[in-house]
């Protein structure tokens, strides 16, 4: 009489975690390059043309992936930069360009651009808000002279020539221009601006 020999007989094959449909299947969603190669490795009962359908279609949601991701970070940086030109309050004011005339008033010989502020955020300005504003929008302004002025003190900072380097400070007319000249802010080798008072000599 035959029997089974239960003792001799060898334990069944268990299948490691990562063998399993349920892990593989889940691979496939949320990391489908891990997904599709465990598949061809472990799934031995689908058929290939099933294991080359599903691979398209992991491949297809891993490109969506991909793009979602990429697409998040150009937001992300869009938002970075906006959020750092708002926090500079001269960055946030409209440029407004007038034609310069000559002496008789009759004849257009260039540009000046200015933004207006209040005397509160002139006196506020940081260094890094300056420097900014300076090298980002002056800079760049092609035109006579350019003007930060504060409307309701008639102070004004004043870039002549639109020059970034010496620049001054003081009482403007309605055309813009300084009236009187207060001090200079003047830039230096590092990057950096000082500021110093007029002499009365």
């Amino acid at each position: 009489m035959n029997t089974i020999n239960i003792g001799n007989s060898s334990p069944p094959i268990q299948q490691k975690f990562y063998q399993k449909s349920w892990f593989i299947y889940l691979c496939m969603f949320f990391l489908p390059p891990v997904g599709i190669i465990l598949m061809w490795i472990y799934n031995k009962k689908s058929s290939t043309k099933f294991k080359g359908i599903l691979t398209l279609i992991a491949l297809i949601w891993f490109a969506l992936m991909l793009n979602s991701r990429g697409a998040n970070s150009l937001n992300n940086n869009n938002t970075t930069s906006t959020d750092s030109e708002i926090s500079n309050v001269l960055l946030s004011k409209q440029v407004q360009t007038v034609d310069v005339m000559n002496g008789l008033g009759d004849t257009v010989i260039g540009q000046r651009a200015y933004i207006e502020v209040t005397n509160n955020e002139l006196a506020s300005l940081t260094l890094d808000q300056f420097q900014e504003f300076s090298n980002t929008v002056v800079k760049n302004f092609d035109g006579n002279y350019f003007s930060i002025i504060a409307t309701d003190s008639g102070k004004a900072i004043f870039f002549p020539g639109s020059d970034i380097t010496i620049i001054q400070y003081g009482t403007v007319d309605d055309n813009g221009m300084l009236s009187e000249v207060i001090g200079y802010i003047l830039l230096q080798d590092d990057g950096s601006y000082t500021y110093e008072l007029k002499s009365e000599n």
